[in-house]
């Protein structure tokens, strides 16, 4: 169990990792979640890695392909304590439909929350999860972000500009995003029922008018790894100082 804090809410993480991975082009010939770092650990047991050194979950469930259940199993008890719930759930056929099923996994009370987090956001630093985690308790919705630097041309028919969005009022969503388990449950539910597809879990709780979901402030390094180029993405090596990639094994890792 989490030592985040007594008087704290629960926190049960759900990690999807069971997208096809198309854009990784076949490199490695495994699952983009096996897929090894520059720090000798897969993408997978980096994300978990930082879950469980950020100290704020009770639980975690990883959402996968069935042909991955088996290496995920190991994985989590190889990286996650004894002390923490971990379980193996089948992924759906989309994004949206494996989160659902990770929050269906879940034992917790409607008050506890749940911190949804890519598998392929392997470089999240444990302060910036926990730091959304206590920004959820505060809210009851946060999501981990970054302001926007880039220009955007706004398009209607991907030839020519239309307008040019203020940026200043732009932020790019990242994960982790952490919500009240019965506001995630109510909105996941209702998306299902209205054959709604979000691109992430705030746009489809933003949708239920039931809360303003928050923005804490991420990192450029919170990159998600999408292509083969992203494999080679390098930070500075005490980032994720403090990290156990096993049971009690603390040390800086080097990207």
């Amino acid at each position: 169990m989490s030592s985040f804090c007594n008087e704290s809410p629960k926190v049960y993480a759900v990690v999807p990792a069971a997208g096809s991975s198309e854009r990784m082009q076949g490199v490695g010939g495994k699952s983009k979640p096996f897929l090894v770092l520059k720090n000798g650990l897969s993408i997978l047991e980096q994300t978990l890695a930082s879950i469980v050194a950020a100290d704020v979950a009770s639980g975690i469930v990883v959402v996968a392909r069935a042909e991955d259940h088996a290496c995920t199993r190991e994985m989590l008890s190889e990286i996650v304590p004894p002390s923490l719930d971990s379980q193996v759930v089948e992924g759906g056929l989309s994004r949206q439909e494996s989160v659902f099923n990770g929050v269906r996994a879940l034992k917790c009370d409607e008050a506890d929350f749940v911190l949804v987090h890519d598998a392929a956001r392997p470089f999240c630093s444990p302060v910036l999860i926990k730091s959304v985690t206590e920004a959820a308790f505060r809210s009851r919705a946060a999501i981990l972000a970054m302001p926007v630097r880039a220009t955007v041309k706004y398009s209607s028919d991907a030839n020519v500009v239309e307008r040019t969005l203020a940026r200043e009022k732009l932020w790019e969503a990242q994960t982790p995003q952490v919500f009240v388990y019965s506001l995630l449950e109510t909105a996941l539910i209702r998306a299902a029922k209205d054959n709604f597809i979000g691109t992430d879990e705030s746009e489809i709780v933003e949708r239920t008018g039931l809360v303003k979901v928050s923005l804490v402030h991420g990192s450029s390094t919170n990159i998600k790894i999408t292509t083969p180029d992203d494999l080679g993405f390098n930070i500075e090596p005490d980032v994720h100082r403090g990290v156990s990639t096993r049971h009690g094994n603390l040390h800086p890792f080097d990207f």
